[in-house]
């Protein structure tokens, strides 16, 4: 049995990541001396970043995180609150990060990847929809917020695919289903559950 879940770029953890990710490149960009340690909460439409850092470089952090959340399909105006501190003396300069990294995974041959099918199979799932939700004017209902989980119970049998769906709230439920599920079923996927707790109107941050 394995398991993955892959996350669009609206979807508020995924944002959150984006926004760390992009904040700390824009200071090592201007400053590759930098050493940073950044933390970011949101939702209801408000962005916390939070953190001690230690670097010569000087922008508007509030700027950016703005523009890094629009390109992740976010179409509601988001408030960034930023409260960065000058680093405590000696940690600045230490190297690499001051807590421990644990990384688990493992190769298999089950994909050219050397990744378990089922990851592969929902990151390209994920991949589609944003190829979709960006370029088909067909699919203008469909947010930047959805998940696609994948469960699979071994080689010979065909996955249970669940997706949650962010959609415009003037598209019926049973349409944004029906749609998904036809799509996924021309990939030769019988097992599809969409957006099993209901309508996902009001999604994202």
């Amino acid at each position: 049995m394995s398991f993955a879940r892959v996350r669009g770029p609206g979807h508020p953890d995924q944002v959150c990541d984006l926004v760390a990710a992009g904040i700390v490149e824009e200071y090592l960009r201007r400053d590759p001396q930098s050493r940073l340690n950044i933390r970011v909460a949101g939702g209801r439409g408000v962005l916390f970043l939070a953190g001690d850092l230690l670097s010569s470089a000087d922008f508007d952090v509030a700027s950016v995180v703005k523009r890094i959340v629009a390109n992740c399909g976010q179409t509601t105006p988001i408030e960034p609150f930023i409260a960065f501190e000058s680093m405590l003396p000696g940690l600045g300069p230490a190297v690499g990060t001051r807590e421990p990294i644990s990384v688990m995974g493992y190769a298999t041959n089950e994909t050219e990847e050397l990744i378990p099918r089922s990851v592969a199979f929902a990151r390209e799932i994920a991949h589609e929809l944003e190829r979709l939700r960006t370029t088909d004017e067909q699919w203008y209902w469909l947010g930047s917020d959805y998940e696609v989980i994948v469960e699979s119970a071994g080689i010979k049998k065909l996955p249970i695919i669940m997706i949650r769906a962010e959609h415009l709230e003037t598209k019926a439920l049973s349409d944004v289903r029906k749609e998904i599920t036809e799509w996924i079923q021309a990939k030769n996927v019988k097992d599809v559950r969409v957006n099993i707790a209901g309508e996902e109107v009001q999604a994202s941050l």
